[in-house]
């Protein structure tokens, strides 16, 4: 079981293959991320997909935003959210 799946079905969301490439995505991440920089890093998926997923991390503690000092808002891995 990947580090992904884990973490998922901890916080019992779904395993589904966008969550995990985006969860991978944040995870890899030295720094926090922007929405457009994990577009730009998926190969095959839905705006609102992605929208939903990023939402449903956030609910479920997962990841939070950070906004970045020039009004755009990334992304990181909750440590003790």
């Amino acid at each position: 079981m990947t580090a992904s799946e884990k973490i998922l079905k901890n916080k019992n969301l779904r395993v589904t293959a966008i969550r995990q490439q985006v969860l991978d995505i944040v995870i890899g991440a030295k720094a926090a991320v922007s929405q457009k920089s994990i577009e730009s890093d998926l190969q095959d998926f839905d705006r609102i997909t992605l929208y939903r997923t990023l939402k449903a991390f956030e609910e479920k503690g997962i990841i939070h935003k950070i906004e970045d000092g020039t009004g755009l808002l990334k992304f990181a891995m909750c440590a003790d959210c």
